[in-house]
């Protein structure tokens, strides 16, 4: 009887351990760099997929843009100016970084705000500005076609006319001046393919209507 009695208690206490094992709770590591006054570091956590770095805006405004720059040189840069979402004052918001050792530590790098303005490494906000700039520069000529398409439907001569846009470096402006032209003809090809073939006119005027507001948005300057 006692024997079976400890071969149960053996058992059941393996059992808990290995639930403790599974449920146990993520490892912490503390370790961001930060010296904005906008960000509020919360907590860095290391799951099996990848590190979360949770943060909090403690600004008054509302968050566009940011970037995180890694341990081995490479950053994580976000442009929320092609969607509808930003962080407003007081928000908390998760950042993704890969998981790999050599990523940390991790640093604030910068954040950019729907007015135009911005926190942290200037070089940064400029570069995520000319990116904006060139942007907008080519939304001004897609707007224009889907507007021009919208009545005839003719997606061919559309998707023609936006591939053939140009793509120009302006002096003074960084190299992402001109990615900004290139993603806006990229993001817009990628749209015209996903939209409903039976019902074309209605697609490219909501289309239009959603370049027209994205215009609007990345146009915004301090």
């Amino acid at each position: 009887m006692k024997s079976l009695f400890l071969k149960a208690f053996v058992g059941l206490s393996l059992l808990g351990l290995g639930l403790g094992a599974y449920y146990q709770p993520l490892k912490q590591n503390p370790v961001v760099n930060n010296k904005l006054k906008t960000i509020e570091v919360l907590s860095l956590l290391e799951t099996e997929q990848a590190y979360e770095l949770v943060l909090r805006n403690v600004s008054n405004k509302h968050i566009n843009g940011y970037s995180i720059s890694l341990g081995n040189g490479a950053s994580r840069t976000v442009d929320m100016s092609v969607g509808e979402k930003t962080v407003g004052p007081g928000e908390q918001f998760k950042v993704a970084l890969p998981h790999r050792a050599d990523i940390l530590p991790p640093t604030i790098r910068y954040v950019v705000f729907d007015d135009g303005s911005g926190d942290g490494d200037l070089a940064g906000i400029a570069e995520l500005q000319d990116r904006r700039d060139g942007r907008a520069e080519q939304l001004k000529r897609i707007l224009v076609s889907l507007n021009r398409h919208v009545s005839t439907g003719d997606l061919v001569s559309l998707k023609s006319e936006i591939k053939a846009m140009p793509e120009e470096q302006k002096v003074g402006r960084s190299i992402f001046y001109l990615q900004g032209q290139r993603n806006a003809k990229e993001d817009t090809l990628l749209a015209l393919d996903k939209i409903d073939k039976t019902k074309i006119n209605d697609e490219l005027t909501s289309l239009a209507d959603r370049t027209s507001k994205m215009l609007r948005k990345t146009s915004v300057k301090q």
